[in-house]
């Protein structure tokens, strides 16, 4: 087991007001995932306002992890935007059970912050500490010491993409200082059910980054290329979380392969466990047309199958509990790559790419969403016009135009 593992960087000298934020990650960053795209993203946008910017994840044990002296290099963290990254030693892997993910995080998150607070005593040396979190159970240690002995020295921050209505997690929310919503009605249902001042939630522009661009520029024909993908193939891409279970977006979308035998349906991600399952599935069901990736190392490779696809999928099942508020992080990826995107029809994705920046279907209808991949292969949409304006809506904001935002509303 790693030790307690920090990057460190030649940090600006002049940092804006003498504050530093500490960034309280839900999960690791040495894995290609989109969730710690964002993170990075975001730190790196703290960086750049002037911020003296730490982000503390936990670290898992797996094969394919980011070499960790290489995540400044695979993030594209230039030094106008490096940051420090601290690394908690855990047991974890990703076969860990819940139960034992939250004890580890709330034992390492508990030892860090008695660390930093009571030992280096580290809120003396700044005017200011913002402890800017994603991850409830981790915030916990940290929202204790504070009403305890930091007071306002100490300035809480809770970054909400959903909210399950549970017990302890609206126990927890009413402690911070500020809620980040990623969307309106997520606001709305914080304010409503946990009676919270409007003032204290801030919904800011969701911001496009700009890292990662040069897989992004390839063509379709050179992005086939140099994946080894045939050229005239019609490709449908789902790239996320494979998730097991009969009635997950995986399954949905098996049963629309079936109906669709003209689409080659690529997705991207997945365990080993996982991918097996649904080749076997697949194997059973007499299906030719699925291909499944695996993780990449690379965080570019997922952006080039989206370049090289004609049609980019987000299709979740109403079992998902959080569904009314969640914007997938990929759907930003997705937009940048500049392929029309098809979603099943849900508020807030509504609202995150408009009513003409997506071709919408109804949830949980496989033969439906067959049928529209069927109109699309055979030209009957504009698909440069949508992909265009999912596009433009995104791009009226950057990621650092959403950090000056929550600052200012914040500071």
């Amino acid at each position: 087991m790693p030790g307690l593992t920090t990057q460190r960087s030649h940090m600006k000298s002049s940092k804006r007001n003498n504050i530093k934020l500490i960034y309280i990650s839900p999960r690791d960053v040495l894995k290609a995932r989109s969730d710690p795209i964002h993170i990075i993203a975001s730190c790196k946008s703290f960086a750049k306002a002037g911020l003296d910017v730490e982000l503390v994840a936990p670290y898992y044990f797996r094969t394919e992890s980011i070499p960790e002296d290489k995540i400044r290099s695979v993030y594209e963290i230039t030094p106008e935007s490096m940051f420090q990254i601290t690394h908690l030693p855990t047991r974890l892997t990703d076969h860990s059970t819940p139960m034992a993910v939250r004890f580890e995080k709330l034992l390492r998150f508990s030892w860090y912050f008695f660390r930093l607070f009571l030992v280096k005593r580290e809120q003396s040396r700044y005017e200011r500490i913002i402890c800017y979190s994603k991850c409830l159970i981790s915030s916990l240690p940290m929202l204790t010491m504070r009403r305890l002995f930091l007071r306002k020295r100490v300035l809480t921050v809770f970054e909400a993409a959903a909210y399950s209505h549970g017990f302890w997690e609206k126990w927890i929310l009413k402690r911070f200082d500020y809620i980040v919503a990623i969307n309106p009605v997520l606001k709305e249902d914080l304010i409503r059910e946990l009676a919270l001042d409007p003032d204290k939630i801030i919904v800011p522009p969701l911001g496009m980054d700009s890292a990662f661009h040069e897989p992004l520029k390839k063509s379709k024909e050179d992005a086939r290329r140099l994946l080894g993908l045939p050229t005239d193939d019609f490709i449908v891409l789902y790239s996320g979380k494979i998730t097991l279970g009969t009635d997950s977006e995986i399954a949905l979308l098996l049963k629309a392969a079936q109906l669709a035998p003209f689409a080659q349906f690529y997705f991207t991600g997945g365990k080993p466990e996982v991918i097996k399952y649904y080749n076997e599935l697949a194997g059973s069901l007499g299906l030719q047309n699925l291909h499944f990736t695996g993780f990449f190392e690379s965080l570019e490779m997922p952006l080039l199958y989206m370049r090289a696809a004609d049609v980019l999928l987000s299709y979740y099942p109403r079992s998902i509990p959080t569904l009314r508020y969640m914007i997938p992080n990929k759907i930003l990826q997705y937009a940048r790559a500049g392929r029309v995107i098809v979603s099943a029809r849900y508020p807030a994705i509504e609202f995150m790419l408009g009513p003409n920046g997506a071709i919408y279907v109804e949830p949980e209808k496989p033969p439906e969403l067959a049928l529209t991949l069927k109109r699309i292969s055979e030209g009957e949409y504009d698909t440069a016009i949508i992909s265009q304006n999912a596009v433009t809506r995104l791009s009226r904001n950057t990621i650092h135009d959403r950090t000056k935002a929550i600052l200012e509303y914040i500071l």
